[in-house]
C-alpha cells in the first residue's frame, strides 16, 4: 500500500487538493455542505471517467487515427455517460438512505445542465492531461534514442580504437616470428655441419613453430598427414633430449593421412602424453589411427606418471571436446578414462565427414 501511494503520490495529492478546494469554496460561498459519502460517490465517478478518457478513450482514438465525426461522437458519449453515472450515484445514495431523492424525479433540466457543465470541465482537464502525459512520454523516448545513439557512437569509437590496437599487435606479431625464424635458419646453417643432430633439432623446431603460429590462419580442417608430420617432429625433439630413447610409437593406416580434421587435435593429445605420461624404457606410449567400417578411430595410451608435480585440469582435453562439438555437432565420440595406471583417450568420427572436409577444402 505504501509503495502504491508513492507511485501515484502526485495524482493523490492533486486530487486531494482539488476536492478540498472545491468543497471548501462551495461551503464558503453558498454555505452548502454534504455528507462525506455523497462526496466520495460522486468524486469516484469523476475520477474514474477522467482516467477512462485519458488512458483508454483518447489513446484508442489516437491509434485508430479517428477524425471528425468519430471524435465528436466519443465526446458526446463521454458526456452522456458522465450525466447518467451521476444519476445512478444519486439513486444509489437514495437507496442507502444517505439522501432523500426519488429516482424518478432526480433527473431534470437543472440536473442535466449542471452535470453537462462539469462533464465538459473535467473532459477538458482529462484531454489536457492526456496530451501533457503524451508529450512527456515522447520526450522521454526521444531522450532515450539520443542516449542510445550517443552510446552507439562511443561504442563505435571504442571499437575503432581497439581495431587500431589489434592491428598494431598483429604487425608486431608478424615482425617477431619473422625475426625468430630468420635467426633459427641462421643458427641451423652454421651448426648443421659441426653438430648434425642439433641442426636437425633446430629445423624441426622451426617447422613446429611455423605450424603452431599458422594454425589460426589455416582452413577449418587440415590434412592429417601434415599434423602427423608435426607430431613426429615433437617426438623427435623429446627423444633427442632422452638420448634417442623411443618414447611414443605411432601407427597409422595409409589412408588416414588423406583425411582432414580440425587442427591441433593430435598435437594436443601428444603434448598431454609428454606432460603427464610416464615414459621410460619400460613404458612406451601408443598413438594409433585407423579406418574401419567407414569410421575413423584415433586412440592414445600411456602410463600415468604419479611422481610428476604437474596438476592436470584436463583443460586441453576439454578444449578438444568443445572444438569437436563446434565442428561436428553430435557426430563424434570422444572419451578419456583411467584404467589402473593407464590413461586412455579415444576419438571416433564418421569418415564421410572427414571426406566432406576434403571436398570443401578442394572446392
Amino acid at each position: 500500500m505504501i509503495s502504491l501511494f508513492f507511485r501515484y503520490r502526485i495524482h493523490i495529492i492533486a486530487w486531494s487538493a482539488f476536492i478540498f478546494w472545491e468543497t471548501f469554496a462551495v461551503w464558503l460561498l453558498f454555505n452548502v455542505s454534504g455528507k462525506p459519502l455523497i462526496y466520495i460517490v460522486h468524486y469516484l465517478i469523476i475520477i474514474g471517467l477522467f482516467y477512462f478518457q485519458s488512458n483508454v478513450l483518447l489513446p484508442f482514438l489516437q491509434k485508430s487515427r479517428a477524425r471528425g465525426i468519430l471524435i465528436l461522437l466519443s465526446f458526446v458519449l463521454f458526456l452522456t455517460v458522465y450525466v447518467f453515472a451521476h444519476l445512478l450515484g444519486d439513486v444509489l445514495l437514495t437507496f442507502m438512505k444517505v439522501v432523500d431523492l426519488k429516482p424518478y424525479y432526480g433527473f431534470n433540466k437543472d440536473f442535466a445542465f449542471r452535470n453537462l457543465y462539469r462533464g465538459i470541465f473535467f473532459m477538458g482537464f482529462s484531454t489536457g492531461y492526456y496530451y501533457l502525459k503524451h508529450y512527456f512520454e515522447e520526450r522521454k523516448k526521444s531522450e532515450q534514442l539520443e542516449k542510445e545513439k550517443l552510446l552507439a557512437i562511443i561504442s563505435q569509437k571504442d571499437m575503432e580504437r581497439q581495431l587500431v590496437v589489434t592491428q598494431n599487435a598483429y604487425l608486431k606479431a608478424q615482425i617477431n616470428p619473422h625475426f625468430l625464424f630468420n635467426t633459427l635458419d641462421f643458427v641451423y646453417y652454421h651448426i648443421k655441419k659441426q653438430v648434425p643432430l642439433a641442426g636437425e633439432a633446430i629445423i624441426r623446431l622451426s617447422q613446429m613453430m611455423r605450424f603452431a603460429l599458422d594454425s589460426d590462419q589455416l582452413q577449418e580442417t587440415i590434412l592429417l598427414a601434415d599434423e602427423i608430420e608435426q607430431v613426429e617432429n615433437l617426438i623427435f625433439l623429446n627423444e633427442m633430449r632422452k638420448n634417442g630413447r623411443q618414447m611414443i610409437q605411432i601407427t597409422a593406416d595409409e589412408k588416414v593421412g588423406e583425411l582432414r580434421l580440425i587442427p591441433l587435435v593430435l598435437l594436443t593429445l601428444t603434448e598431454n602424453i609428454f606432460k603427464h605420461g610416464k615414459l621410460d624404457d619400460e613404458h612406451t606410449a601408443q598413438i594409433s589411427m585407423d579406418i574401419k567400417e567407414d569410421k575413423f578411430y584415433l586412440s592414445t595410451q600411456n602410463s600415468i606418471n604419479a611422481h610428476k608435480r604437474v596438476i592436470s585440469h584436463q583443460s586441453g582435453l576439454q578444449n578438444i571436446r568443445e572444438r569437436l562439438k563446434y565442428a561436428y555437432q553430435d557426430n563424434f565420440l570422444f572419451k578419456h578414462e583411467q584404467q589402473g595406471d593407464l590413461f586412455l583417450v579415444s576419438l571416433e568420427l564418421p569418415v564421410h565427414l572427414l571426406k566432406a572436409s576434403v571436398q570443401s577444402a578442394q572446392a
